[in-house]
């Protein structure tokens, strides 16, 4: 298992490389072209197709946000995450877990691996959905 951390950036990189910029990053940067060519290749339309001509001549509304102010919302993020995650008792859980397992006559190594397995796979489901 060492070495399965490796299968999504690996088809990430392979993958990488056939991906179309995008078409706002390329008009800011003044690749008029290629961001024809990008838009066109995402909505499936001709390069000179009267939809793509009128949205490149919009202008770029992009809002501009200090620094300072993208981090300190992340950091407001980050720090209510892990707020919640300690108020829901979850770390207790996971420190007792071979504890609590062992009191439902969980015993021996490969039955203890294989419940907290499935409880990983649980938290997993959980933080999905």
């Amino acid at each position: 298992m060492s070495g399965a951390q490796l299968i999504p950036g690996g088809l990430l990189a392979l993958g990488a490389p056939f991906l179309s910029g995008s078409p706002r990053w390329l008009v800011s940067r003044d690749r008029n072209d290629d961001a024809v060519k990008s838009l066109s290749k995402i909505r499936n339309l001709p390069a000179d197709h009267p939809y793509l001509m009128e949205v490149l001549k919009l202008p770029l509304h992009t809002k501009r946000v200090s620094l300072v102010l993208e981090f300190l919302d992340l950091f407001a993020l980050c720090s209510s995450l892990f707020a919640w995650q300690n108020a829901t008792g979850i770390n207790a859980i996971n420190y007792y877990s071979p504890t609590i397992f062992k009191s439902i006559s969980v015993t021996g190594m490969h039955a203890s691996l294989l419940t907290t397995g499935v409880y990983g796979i649980i938290k997993l489901l959980g933080a999905l959905f």
